[in-house]
Order: C-alpha cells, then sequence, then structure tokens
C-alpha cells in the first residue's frame, strides 16, 4: 500500500504484512541504476538506527529503504544509495532534478510547527556544480492515495529538494540543534 504525501508528492510506502516464507530480503528490489564507486554513498549500517515507537519500520518503511539518523532528525534513504529515474523539472527556474524527501523527529507535531525550520544544504562532490535549491518544508502526515489519512500516521517534515544537475550529492538537514548529513547519486536512470 503506498502512503503520499500531499504537502511536496513524496512516496512513503507502508510494506504489507509478510508472508510467513518470505524473507525481507527476497522482497528488496536490487536491480536498477548503481552508484559509482567515486561517490561514497550513504549505505546501511551494520548497527541500524531502531525506529523509536510509534515509528515502527515494518510499518511505515518500504523494504528497499532504510532509516539513517536519530531520533532527533532522520531520513529514509534507498539502501542501494541511488535517487533513480529523475527528471528535468522546466516548471522550476531555473530547471532542476526534483527529489522529495521525508525527514522525521521523534515527537514532531504538525499543528504545532506547520512549517518546521529546517534548514537543507548540498553540495556536488564529483564535479563542479551549484547548490541545490530546496523549497519549504511542510509538516503532514501519510496519506494513501487517494488522499485519506492513515489512522494513527505519524507526522513527518517534507521537503522537496531540486538538484540543478545528476551526480553524487552531500545533502544537510539542520532542524533545531540537530544536523544530519547524506550522500546519494542522483540519476536519471531507472
Amino acid at each position: 500500500m503506498g502512503l503520499c504525501c500531499s504537502a511536496c508528492g513524496a512516496f512513503v510506502f507502508a510494506c504489507r504484512p509478510q508472508d510467513a516464507n518470505q524473507t525481507a530480503t527476497s522482497r528488496i528490489q536490487v536491480n536498477g541504476p548503481r552508484a559509482p564507486d567515486t561517490c561514497p554513498v550513504t549505505r546501511p549500517s551494520t548497527t541500524p538506527f531502531l525506529l523509536p515507537p510509534p515509528y515502527s519500520a515494518s510499518r511505515w518503511l518500504d523494504p528497499r529503504m532504510f532509516s539513517y539518523g536519530s531520533d532527533q532528525l532522520w531520513v529514509d534513504l534507498p539502501k542501494i544509495g541511488v535517487w533513480p529515474g529523475l527528471h528535468l523539472n522546466y516548471a522550476r527556474t531555473p530547471p532542476a532534478y526534483t527529489q522529495p524527501v521525508v525527514w522525521w523527529q521523534k515527537g514532531y507535531d504538525r499543528h504545532r510547527e506547520p512549517h518546521p525550520d529546517l534548514q537543507i544544504t548540498g553540495r556536488r562532490l564529483d564535479a563542479p556544480a551549484q547548490q541545490l535549491m530546496a523549497g519549504r518544508a511542510e509538516g503532514d502526515r501519510a496519506r494513501t492515495v487517494p488522499d485519506r489519512t492513515v489512522p494513527d500516521s505519524p507526522d513527518f517534515i517534507a521537503v522537496r529538494i531540486d538538484l540543478p544537475t545528476l551526480g553524487c550529492w552531500e545533502v544537510t538537514g539542520k532542524y533545531m540543534s540537530q544536523t544530519l548529513t547524506f550522500v546519494v547519486w542522483a540519476t536519471d536512470k531507472e
């Protein structure tokens, strides 16, 4: 079942209950574009970050993703370190490759802070490029398609990131006293 962020168009996935004979590993799709060895993408740690209650990984996280950070600030990233299938968005000035990103913080409340002061910066690591641009942070709650709120779904912060070019990007988010940095490979390849 897919979940959608109405603020930025981010697609947050909820896992279906596992079949007793099917492991999480067998469901993870590993085909598709790969980051080059020269791009130090952020990958799952051997000691993964465990989501605090009520953010159950089996309920909210796509099996192709992992949670990265701490309970004070985290994001869901692709296990292969790649944002695939990005298309040049000509609706932006200047045109950019747009990627919505969902940020989480334990206890975040979208009603108290509908437009959180989450500052996003970034730089391309593998070639010169202009800095990325980030849209206004919006508080939201997971919704099913079509636009029905999921009962008991935790609130999150959604931000649209506009990359001026494809390539190896280091992205940093600063929220309250927390800073989180990750690296992804952005590509138009599916």
